[in-house]
């Protein structure tokens, strides 16, 4: 009966030490790049960015005066957008303005412009009043 027990306890032992090289590959995965943010200050330049790094962007709004940013319709394949913007109050009394805030993941590797629009969404025929660009690139 003993020699049976020590003879599954080294089946045992043997089969922990031949799957735990196993998990030590998985854990070397190295986490995702820290997402890069970018404001208005930074339209018109360069972005680069990782296949898995997302981007963040950050631009001065006041939704109180009807005015929120838009992605415009000509905006590059290489992003998509990562849920609805968000919104944070700046300081200051009722009505001031703050920050909306875009998050876009990378789509594929390559290169494209990503355009936002400030405008007032029901007046689809005017001039934004504001535009921010940025040249992107996605590396594999």
């Amino acid at each position: 009966m003993s020699h049976s027990l020590g003879r599954c306890a080294r089946i045992l032992i043997a089969a922990t030490i031949a799957v735990l090289p196993l998990g030590a590959c998985s854990s070397k995965k190295a986490p995702p790049p820290a997402p890069l943010s970018v404001t208005d200050a930074n339209s018109g330049g360069a972005v680069a960015l990782a296949r898995n790094q997302q981007l963040v962007v950050r631009l001065p709004s006041n939704p109180t005066t009807g005015y929120r940013w838009s992605l415009a319709q000509q905006s590059t394949a290489v992003l998509e957008p990562e849920g609805a913007p968000t919104y944070e109050k700046g300081a200051g009394d009722a009505g001031a303005g703050g920050t909306e805030i875009w998050r876009f993941a990378p789509t594929q590797a390559g290169e494209g412009t990503l355009r936002l629009e400030y405008r007032r969404l029901w007046e689809a025929d005017a001039a934004p009043a504001r535009v921010v660009s940025y040249k992107v690139t996605v590396r594999e």
